[in-house]
């Protein structure tokens, strides 16, 4: 019974990671790919989004080129 309820709690704890990923909003760079900088490199993309506050979203370039998103800050006007 304790085996069961801890490989429960386990695949409850891992589905749960991804729900609280930084999930991309519009205006920002959601499907992004870059060839321009190398894998590794830290790219920062600032804008305003529809409620006209200012972003900035901070993403890591990966192998591929593609961008993963790190993090997300509302700037103060």
């Amino acid at each position: 019974m304790k085996t069961l309820i801890s490989a429960a709690l386990l695949t409850v704890l891992a589905g749960t990671s991804a729900a609280f990923a930084i999930q991309p909003i519009p205006g920002s760079i959601e499907t992004g790919y870059t060839d321009k900088a190398p894998a590794g490199s830290i790219v920062d993309h600032r804008f305003y989004d529809r409620f006209g506050n200012d972003q900035v979203e901070t993403y890591q370039v990966k192998a591929d080129g593609s961008l993963q998103l790190l993090s997300r800050d509302q700037l103060e006007n």
